[in-house]
């Protein structure tokens, strides 16, 4: 019979572990809680398998979802591929604001490479605000990535796959040493054509999408950084490693506009993965629409690119600090005792043994096992 849906002592939602109804039940519970106060949500390593489920809601607000390790720790849905489309896909629908993922893999796994002419699989659909993404792997083909609304948003290391328009939409959006994979645009190998961004903020968004000491590795024959899909449309690369620079197409950005020609489109410093500098000094590109177009240079000066620092795109929020990870002291074991000292304003602490989750505990002290070979402990935080 299920167990109850409790917080645990530290106040955590543990969800057992592999158990896609139990994370589904959480979540239900999560939105509907009308405090202010940060829900926690855990997930052991295991596969989370929603099946042909699309949509899931994370509606309230401050909900944090957090796995035990990225690459095993995998939420999966899998919709039909009559069902593809931008707007019916999603693995998450968000609407709540500050969701904060961790240490997560986020699966799609629509049959892209028999989909047709689309394969639109989203990931996240974000419909919120204020959402960061610390350290967490997205994996789907089209349109991954779709942030649905004005507000604010945050990525910071992990890794998002894709081939078409995999990162798209409005609100300003900074991605933060994230690693870009291009997959082939089919089944057989390094093929195709494929498109990293396609921005359409809203009249109320000034810097669009940023990218940050990104890298970008490529799986397919070619690939653009962008092409415009609406609205005054905005990306911007900073310090980027390219690690095949040679695949990029020639204007680097698509010329062609979906909608509207791309209105500022610009990158700066960007390198090969021997460092060395691989963005033209000048590359003047006339972006198209119908009779519409607009001539400018896409390269940067350094002067420029000091405007899109993130302190300049997030002037009210500091999602780094939010994202920054609490660090443990010294573990000190007194009899079967295990005990560490606090660490300031961490919500709790996961304890593993052996490499196995055992829990987590609010208390600075743990009672060990004598059969367990060692013990290590993490802290939460501030997101937890």
């Amino acid at each position: 019979q299920d167990a109850p849906i409790a917080r645990n002592e530290a106040g955590y939602y543990v969800v057992r572990a592999g158990d896609a109804d139990n994370l589904l039940s959480t979540l239900a519970v999560a939105n509907a809680n009308a405090s202010d106060a940060r829900t926690y949500i855990f997930l052991p390593k295991g596969v989370y398998d929603l099946g042909e489920t699309v949509l899931t809601p994370i509606s309230g607000n401050n909900i944090s979802i957090v796995g035990e390790d990225r690459d095993q720790t995998v939420i999966v849905n899998a919709p039909k591929v009559a069902n593809e489309g931008i707007g019916t896909t999603a693995t998450f629908l968000i609407t709540g604001r500050n969701t904060y993922f961790q240490d997560l893999t986020l699966k799609n796994a629509l049959d892209y490479y028999a989909s047709g002419a689309a394969g639109r699989a989203v990931v996240l659909q974000d419909k919120g605000h204020r959402t960061i993404c610390k350290n967490v792997k997205m994996l789907s083909y089209q349109d991954t990535y779709y942030s649905n609304s004005d507000g604010q948003f945050y990525f910071e290391d992990g890794e998002i796959h894709g081939t078409v328009d995999y990162l798209c939409g409005s609100g300003d959006v900074y991605f933060n040493k994230v690693r870009l994979v291009n997959e082939s645009r089919t089944a057989t190998g390094k093929d195709g054509e494929d498109v990293i961004a396609a921005p359409y903020p809203g009249s109320t968004v000034k810097y669009g999408y940023v990218f940050e000491s990104c890298t970008i590795e490529n799986l397919a024959k070619n690939f653009s950084l962008g092409r415009s899909w609406g609205g005054e449309s905005k990306l911007t690369y900073l310090n980027t490693i390219i690690l095949q620079p040679y695949e990029l197409i020639a204007s680097r950005f698509t010329t062609a506009g979906m909608n509207v020609p791309a209105y500022s489109f610009k990158e700066f410093n960007s390198v090969d993965g021997d460092g060395n500098m691989v963005t033209p000094l000048s590359n003047v590109q006339t972006f198209t629409k119908d009779k519409q177009s607009y001539t400018y240079n896409t390269t940067m000066s350094a002067d420029s690119a000091q405007l899109f620092t993130i302190d300049k795109v997030f002037p009210d929020w500091a999602p780094m600090t939010l994202a920054q990870q609490a660090v443990m002291g010294t573990l000190k074991l007194s009899g079967t005792t295990l005990s560490w000292d606090a660490v300031a304003d961490a919500p709790g602490y996961a304890v593993f043994a052996d490499g196995r989750f055992q829990g987590i505990v609010s208390t600075t002290t743990f009672a060990t096992d004598p059969d367990v070979k060692s013990y290590s402990v993490r802290a939460a935080n501030l997101m937890g």
